[in-house]
């Protein structure tokens, strides 16, 4: 059978070289144009098991959409792919933090993608063997601890009929009785979902007051052979299955199996399950029914139930040791049930040293104490991505990536954490900060002495120079300077996550921020024809970097100006607020800003869209500086927009008056 992969991309061109390609390869396609008929394919009962996604897409991007499906419950395993232009760190972040996957980046490179959707269906059979073996796991588990605290033998058959019905989706299960004086079979205990059909009720009430003989029904069938039967649909019109044919057929049941319960010297009954939809023969389930119906029979021979408890643990460990990835397997309380192979090489114990320990031994304690799994925080997402610290046995710390999954057993959930040791992608994040710095720092010096020589050049210490010649010098200059903002933008950055910014801190009074960034700004206002206006109430004072904060007014104006149309107006406002805080607002006349674009606005590298934006100039740097900035001081950014009505930028500092304000110096 076909793997069948989701492609959603709005690019028809892009679309059509994923479709060939795969296809080419005999993979299964369905396309679609953009987000919302993605997550409508992935929201149906059968949906494909592989999905390449466009980041960005009409309606819902790929990142979005990955959140929503990793937030369904209770369906198979897809693998989700990314595919985008972006390559920075950020972006691969973001998305793993979505709940992607894997990525391409566009153009894409046909093998590469065949690659990753190799690994993305070994992955999808791993997981899903490891589904199945978990939850005959749960069962076997479930049965036998049914009977083991069960002194009711009909009250723990209930139980178990129960139980398979619900967890294999069968609509009626009957325990058949051997009654050896009369040599008939009998029903003594049934079970269907509640509510029930009419038909199906009528059914049961049946199959209880009926008795059957050797060979009649599929019960008979089975007590004359003492072998389990499997029926994949219903009967022949002409072929005699007892008393109940007519019944069945009136409640629409068709498929069908059974095992023999049989003792150490006879059969004791018969357990029967059947459904309303054709089902092929599935071997596993029929041999888990087989070994329930013999732990029946030897109901005090718990030593065959602890025996089948370990066989079924061994199939599971197996599936589990070939995962390339850590997993480990944790109680509702937080303790480490099992874990496997790979789980083992990255914190360096065995699993005999781990198993019944709190799963806190693994973590960092300073980390929150988020080890404590379930005690500290219930509130995890299953299937999201969390980076936490590990420490290994050899007292080694390092990160570690967590995807947290439920899995449901009889009586409430245990957890999959599934462990990916990201070290060595922190060590090549660190180089790649120290390259970007080290760049940076040495593009400083050359570009310096650049805009230095333009300016000599501009103020005619070279003599006169003809208009055409002082256009390209013009030119050159703005140039330089725009690339030194992106320099200092992107030190500033590097600062920012290394933790090594540093705030010269001192009494600020918000009438002289808001003076110096209109006196700074007020040329460029000028030559884009837009009026600045400041409107300064009377508000406490702040303690803060000056030079900082007015970086970050600086940045707010600037970008107000640029989105503003000429003979426009952009307003600079400081006014108080409740909770002893000081409020700084820019607001423009521009074309304001949809509510779902506004949480893009203070990432890295972040610009709304290719038109008129990046016509703009500027880095997609400056608001993800201004967050950084205004944060360090205890306050907080936003924006308030709607499109077609102008957008206003804000940010807040607590007042001197505030006695939490001097915490950060």
């Amino acid at each position: 059978m076909k793997t069948t992969v989701l492609i959603a991309d709005d690019d028809a061109t892009s679309r059509r070289m994923l479709e060939a390609t795969l296809e080419r390869h005999g993979y299964a396609t369905l396309s679609v144009s953009d987000g919302e008929q993605a997550w409508q394919v992935l929201q149906r009962p059968v949906s494909p098991a592989i999905a390449v996604l466009d980041w960005n897409m009409p309606g819902m991007d790929g990142p979005e959409i990955c959140r929503r499906v990793r937030q369904l419950q209770g369906r198979p395993y897809v693998f989700l792919i990314l595919i985008t232009a972006r390559s920075e760190v950020g972006a691969t972040v973001a998305g793993r933090e979505a709940g992607a996957d894997d990525f391409i980046l566009k153009p894409f490179y046909p093998p590469d993608l065949l690659a990753r959707i190799h690994v993305g269906e070994r992955i999808i059979a791993a997981e899903r063997r490891l589904a199945a073996q978990l939850q005959r796991q749960s069962v076997l588990h479930a049965v036998a601890q049914a009977m083991a605290e069960s002194r009711d033998l009909g009250k723990a058959i209930r139980y178990i009929l129960q139980l398979l019905c619900e967890e294999f989706r069968w609509e009626y299960a009957g325990f058949w009785r051997v009654e050896a004086e009369e040599g008939v079979l009998r029903a003594v205990e049934t079970y269907t979902p509640t509510p029930a059909s009419p038909g199906l009720t009528e059914f049961e009430a049946l199959s209880r007051t009926v008795a059957l003989q050797p060979g009649q029904g599929l019960p008979g069938l089975i007590w004359s052979s003492g072998r389990p039967e499997w029926r994949a649909q219903a009967p022949g019109e002409d072929e005699d299955i007892g008393p109940r044919q007519s019944a069945s057929r009136q409640a629409g049941l068709s498929s069908a199996c059974g095992v023999p319960l049989m003792g150490e010297r006879e059969l004791l009954g018969v357990l029967e399950l059947i459904g309303r939809t054709p089902r092929p023969l599935d071997e596993e389930l029929l041999q888990l029914l087989a070994h329930i119906g013999r732990e029946l029979a030897h109901f005090i021979q718990r030593s065959r139930v602890e025996e089948a408890l370990r066989i079924s643990e061994a199939r599971t460990r197996a599936v589990i040791e070939h995962m390339p990835t850590g997993l480990i397997i944790i109680s509702p309380f937080g303790r480490i049930e099992t874990m496997n192979g790979a789980a083992e090489q990255i914190f360096g114990y065995s699993r005999e040293e781990c198993l019944g320990k709190p799963f806190s031994m693994l973590v960092v304690e300073e980390a929150g104490n988020r080890g404590r799994l379930m005690e500290q925080d219930k509130r995890l997402e299953p299937g999201r991505i969390w980076e936490w610290e590990g420490r290994r046995k050899n007292g080694e710390v390092f990160p570690f990536e967590l995807a947290l999954y439920e899995l449901p057993v009889a009586h409430g959930y245990w957890f999959a954490a599934k462990i990916h040791d990201i070290s060595e992608r922190r060590e090549l994040d660190r180089l790649k900060n120290e390259f970007v710095s080290t760049v940076s720092h040495e593009l400083r010096t050359p570009l310096t002495a650049i805009l230095g020589s333009l300016s000599l050049l501009q103020g005619g210490v070279v003599g006169h120079i003809d208009p055409q010649a002082r256009e390209l010098i013009q030119i050159a200059h703005a140039n330089v300077e725009r690339l030194i903002r992106l320099v200092n933008d992107i030190l500033d950055i590097e600062k920012i996550e290394a933790g090594g910014l540093e705030l010269k801190l001192g009494v600020v009074d918000p009438k002289d921020i808001v003076a110096t960034t209109v006196d700074g700004i007020r040329g460029m206002a000028q030559v884009a024809g837009v009026e600045l206006v400041s409107d300064v109430g009377d508000s406490h004072k702040v303690y803060g970097d000056f030079d900082r904060l007015v970086q970050v007014l600086t940045n707010l104006v600037s970008n107000a100006i640029k989105f503003s149309p000429a003979r426009g107006s952009v307003f600079v406002r400081t006014m108080p607020q409740p909770g002893m805080r000081v409020r700084f607002s820019v607001v423009d006349q521009g074309r304001g800003i949809a509510p779902e674009q506004q949480h893009k606005l203070f990432g890295k590298f972040q610009q709304l869209d290719s038109s008129d934006t990046r016509s703009k100039g500027g880095t997609g740097l400056g608001l993800a500086i201004s967050k950084a900035i205004v944060e360090l001081h205890r306050g907080r950014i936003g924006v308030e927009s709607q499109v077609g009505q102008g957008a206003t930028f804000w940010f807040e500092l607590p007042s001197l008056e505030d006695p939490g304000a001097l915490a950060s110096g």
